[in-house]
């Protein structure tokens, strides 16, 4: 299926199979103009007519000094790429972090978040995803086809790709909204499990998370989406100060911070706030830096606070991150969603046949810790 701007076949978005092997809903990238063409070609050896039902159509626009439509480039330009080397030592991490639009209840408009993948007790990769209240303040929080998630949209190194040339994803349709833990009275958290479980090719990450209210934290990491751009990172090296959102919500439950690098924008809301160990921490829900000014802070609701302070037991995520009950476990590492992934394979003198499917990596590091083959 090639989808492009009439008169503009060159910058044509290709969909294949690949794409949604298992069918269903379905939603293209953001494109700018008012003509867009999709067209179809199929395999010369089938016979079957083809059948594409267009669901909605959304139309963006934007008006103002700014102008900048959201999605693919409209964030600031302060924003940082993951795959800059300030992203370095967050790979894992940012597997698990998660583009989402969620549709609003009249059908058409859209409010767009970021959050991420969770682990629980169990290390089942249940898929859950945790993020702020206020991304579905606006949705038919009954019906799942309302969330849609995208998965791994990133540019592939530092460099931001030209208008056009918008980098690939997975892209799920589909959640039931588990936890919702409101912003006035409450630390604005929501958790998320989508329809389906996540496919075993999928190099995609469990975050681990820490939800001990610990003052221990020095510095860490914020990976979001904002203005629904590609994935971008922030970071903070001071410790976070316990706060409460505009006043409206109980003391100490928010974590307020600022930043060293980057900020964040609407978009961004919902996004992990990871502290030092890269573990989850909080789930933002805002602030007011309208552009990249560190000294005006963020704020995150605590995980400590979702987990099981409300008065209200329906707002508590324990039971869902923590399904033994037992609640002896404050901090929890990450998983990877490929096991294999989780394991190193040390191989002294000797020689070693791996079977890898396509799309499977290896880092092979010598004795030193110097790469070989990344």
């Amino acid at each position: 299926l090639f989808v492009y701007n009439k008169n503009n076949y060159k910058e044509s978005v290709v969909f294949t199979s690949k794409d949604n092997p298992k069918g269903g809903p379905y939603s293209l990238e953001n494109l700018h103009g008012d003509n867009v063409v999709l067209e179809y070609v199929a395999n010369k050896n089938i016979t079957e007519k083809p059948r594409i039902h267009l669901a909605d159509v959304g139309y963006k626009y934007g008006e103002g000094t700014e102008g900048t439509i959201s999605g693919f480039r409209g964030s600031h330009s302060c924003m940082v790429n993951i795959n800059c080397t300030e992203g370095t030592n967050w790979q894992a991490q940012k597997k698990g972090v998660v583009h989402l639009r969620i549709q609003r209840k009249n059908g058409y408009d859209s409010d767009l978040c970021t959050g991420t993948l969770i682990n629980n007790t169990n290390n089942d990769r249940k898929p859950y995803i945790l993020t702020a209240y206020h991304c579905l303040e606006n949705a038919d929080t009954s019906n799942p086809n309302a969330v849609r998630v995208f998965f791994d949209y990133e540019a592939p190194d530092c460099e931001t790709p030209p208008v056009g040339e918008a980098p690939s994803y997975k892209y799920h349709r589909g959640a039931h909204v588990r936890v919702l833990n409101p912003i006035k009275s409450g630390s604005d958290g929501a958790l998320l499990e989508l329809t389906e479980t996540i496919p075993h090719d999928w190099n995609v990450y469990f975050n681990g998370w820490d939800r001990s209210n610990s003052n221990n934290i020095t510095g860490g990491a914020v990976i979001h989406h904002p203005k629904g751009d590609i994935k971008k990172i922030s970071l903070y090296n001071t410790p976070p100060v316990s706060d409460k959102w505009d006043g409206t919500s109980p003391d100490k439950s928010f974590w307020a911070i600022t930043y060293s690098l980057a900020a964040t924008q609407g978009g961004s809301s919902g996004c992990p706030m990871f502290n030092q160990d890269g573990l989850v921490v909080g789930t933002l829900t805002g602030g007011n830096n309208m552009g990249c000014d560190s000294s005006i802070p963020d704020y995150y609701g605590k995980l400590w606070y979702h987990w099981d302070q409300s008065s209200d037991a329906n707002a508590h995520m324990d039971k869902y991150l923590d399904p033994s009950g037992e609640g002896k476990i404050t901090s929890l590492a990450g998983l990877h969603n490929n096991e294999f992934l989780d394991h190193e394979l040390v191989v002294e003198n000797s020689t070693v046949a791996l079977l890898l499917d396509e799309s499977a990596s290896i880092n092979i590091i010598s004795g030193n810790g110097d790469y070989i083959v990344d």
